[in-house]
């Protein structure tokens, strides 16, 4: 079973992936361009120490707000800590942070 996770399919996707450093890409982002970054306090994948580099590209790129958007208690993938690593729903405060920032496009969806 554990085969899988190191045929050479996934270690040409985990090097690929890795190869990416996000400061590097985000010094590149269009002045203006709208930003959002989420970090979950319970994330352990990336946690929140490590994105001043790419807060720091970001405003070095003149982009604009909502900025940063620190979500206590979630982890990696939006949910609460401890919930099911397949449970479908993003957590209320990841929805709040996401509405804030399509709240700038939210009068071309209305009628």
């Amino acid at each position: 079973m554990l085969n899988g996770f190191f045929d050479p399919h996934n270690a040409t996707f985990v090097r690929s992936d890795d190869a990416i450093y996000p400061p590097d890409i985000a010094r590149h982002v269009a002045h203006g361009t709208r930003a959002l970054v989420t970090c979950g306090t319970a994330d352990t994948n990336v946690p929140c120490r490590t994105t001043p580099p790419l807060l720091t590209a970001l405003a070095a790129a003149r982009t604009t707000g909502p900025g940063l958007r620190i979500l206590a208690s979630l982890e990696h993938f939006l949910h609460p800590a401890g919930a099911p690593a397949n449970d479908q729903m993003i957590a209320p405060a990841a929805q709040r942070a996401l509405h804030d920032f399509v709240r700038p496009w939210q009068h071309l969806t209305t009628s």
